[in-house]
């Protein structure tokens, strides 16, 4: 049934089964939001008219349920709703700087009091509000039900704004303002026999520390394995707390790494390679990252090589202060040739199958169609062969954008993209694939996640350099054309508008139509859009490739 959302006095009409912040997005509205599956809470609104579901409600707190307070990105159920963005006040909880410990030279412990009615999971994370506006998400360390206080693990940075604060100034006694409890990276206690793995590093330790203890204290029977990576010796702040904690319990198993010292008792190297190698296969595992962004993404492709499912593995979701800027060519350069896989496709026929299998899927999917709008799905089969093929094989034959660029405008969030590959993944056992070749292909995938996950548009990059191209401008066109907008003729020697990124043309009558959407998929474009017909015009006497980006191909989302 179709309904409508109204926002700051716009009416958005709702497809069936979109979501509210899906609708609002396309409508180009002002709203934040990041994970878009529940987790982060960024994009809560309040509904001010209309009932909205108890599934957009869920890990609210009572006090926000009720009033009327929702996560737009999980209200999919049709009915009228008037939403507004929450009141500042709403969402702060002050708190109370009940201790403050150093734990390392460059780590201190946060001891907060948020009162008794403050609940949480050890694991999960709090934004950190300073008065003015400037807001840093930390994991929790401690246990609602043991500890009373919220723990956070805080590494003084150099340039860290939030950090030196809190680390130099903050003293005891000093009141504080959190917002949530947010996330999903916690203990489950329904699987007490699921073996469990932790990587961390730095104070990426501290949640996974929460999640442990509250393992431990929920009688969690499978086997527990915790791996801490420091780069100096002191870095291992939790080192006898852990070890101890080990020698209490058979099942949990602890491991300190050092990466720049040598030192008796902790082998030394970067954490996923001291841990990786010694759990080969991680089918079944529940796998839990914590640690530096570069850290987390370069471990979570590999614990997808070795058999761990995406519902099974848990990230910290935060970003750097600083954008991510794409090194998509050296991985694709870093890509071994996989003979074995290749020989299993049969050189290529089996690559054509599983895509057109997946394809034919993608293009009635409502989720994931909007994507290809005004591309062929031959052309998307086409280009996404010819990236994987060079992918596979290491033959040269790839010509396109890369991930990043080809979806440097299009967002995309970890839950999307693990729907996607969760299509691509049933096309290829429905092939036949064996399973080892199935987390190889996975993890080629994995690599590209952080280049084409996020949570706004991004310019595309070139040497080093981003530049925006999400503008029109105009231009005086020396011959004749067609109208992207409604098709008509325009002449030569008119004045038209063009996205810089699209290049879609519009004439004077027609107002500019939103950018389309260009595909999702694996490699990069060559720039011919509108189902796969080129288009060259000249204006101003240069010759101007035209048809928009709509076959961009690039890695999953």
């Amino acid at each position: 049934m179709p309904s409508t959302v109204w926002y700051r006095g716009q009416a958005i009409p709702r497809m069936d089964g979109e979501s509210v912040l899906d609708a609002l997005i396309r409508s180009g509205a002002d709203v934040s939001f990041s994970c878009k599956k529940g987790s982060c809470q960024v994009c809560m609104l309040r509904a001010s008219q209309g009932q909205p579901s108890p599934e957009s409600q869920e890990g609210l707190r009572d006090s926000l349920r009720e009033r009327n307070h929702f996560l737009p990105c999980q209200q999919r159920t049709a009915g009228d709703l008037w939403v507004e963005r929450p009141q500042a006040e709403d969402l702060g909880v002050p708190v109370l700087v009940a201790a403050k410990d150093q734990l390392a030279p460059d780590v201190v412990r946060l001891r907060l009091d948020a009162g008794p009615n403050f609940r949480w999971l050890p694991g999960q994370f709090v934004n950190l509000r300073r008065q003015d506006g400037l807001v840093r998400s930390y994991s929790l360390a401690s246990s609602e039900e043991r500890d009373y206080f919220l723990d956070l693990h805080i590494r003084r940075y150099p340039d860290g704004e939030m950090s030196r604060w809190l680390c130099d100034e903050v003293e005891v006694g000093a009141e504080l303002e959190v917002q949530g409890p947010h996330g999903r990276c916690h203990y489950r206690a329904q699987e007490p026999t699921r073996s469990l793995l932790l990587i961390g590093g730095g104070t990426g330790l501290g949640p996974l520390f929460g999640i442990v203890r509250e393992a431990l204290a929920q009688g969690h029977r499978g086997e527990i394995f915790l791996y801490h990576g420091a780069r100096q010796r002191a870095g291992l702040y939790l080192d006898d707390e852990l070890r101890d904690l080990a020698a209490q319990h058979a099942n949990l198993h602890y491991c300190g790494c050092v990466s720049d010292e040598d030192d008796p008792g902790h082998p030394r190297g970067l954490v996923p390679d001291i841990a990786l190698p010694r759990h080969p296969c991680l089918s079944g595992f529940r796998v839990f990252l914590a640690g530096s962004p570069e850290m987390v993404h370069a471990t979570r492709y590999r614990v997808v090589q070795q058999g761990a499912a995406r519902a099974f593995i848990h990230a910290d979701p935060f970003e750097t202060q600083h954008p991510h800027m794409p090194e998509d060519a050296a991985t694709v350069a870093a890509i071994a040739p996989d003979p074995e896989l290749w020989a299993a496709l049969r050189d290529g026929d089996g690559l054509t199958e599983i895509l057109s299998d997946f394809y034919n899927r993608v293009f009635v999917d409502p989720r994931l169609l909007p994507f290809f709008h005004n591309v062929t799905k031959q052309r998307v089969i086409e280009k996404q062969y010819e990236f994987l093929h060079q992918l596979f094989t290491g033959n040269d034959i790839y010509f396109g954008l890369r991930p990043f660029n080809a979806h440097h405008w299009m967002v995309i969030s970890d839950e999307l993209f693990d729907y996607r590959e969760e299509l691509m993944e049933d096309c290829m056992r429905r092939y036949g694939l064996a399973e080892h070749l199935i987390w190889r292909w996975n993890a080629i995938h994995e690599r590209f996640r952080r280049d084409i996950v996020k949570a706004s548009p991004r310019g595309i990059v070139e040497q080093g350099v981003e530049r925006y191209l999400e503008r029109f401008e105009t231009m005086l066109l020396t011959v004749g054309s067609l109208c992207d907008g409604c098709g008509q003729v325009i002449a030569e020697g008119t004045t038209i508008r063009y996205h810089v990124r699209t290049g879609q043309i519009y004439c004077p009558a027609c107002q500019a139509a939103p950018p389309q959407r260009g595909s999702l998929s694996l490699g990069g474009g060559s720039g011919c859009g509108r189902g796969g017909r080129s288009r060259r015009v000249l204006c101003r006497g240069r010759a101007r490739p035209g048809g928009g980006a709509g076959d961009l191909a690039a890695a999953p989302g």
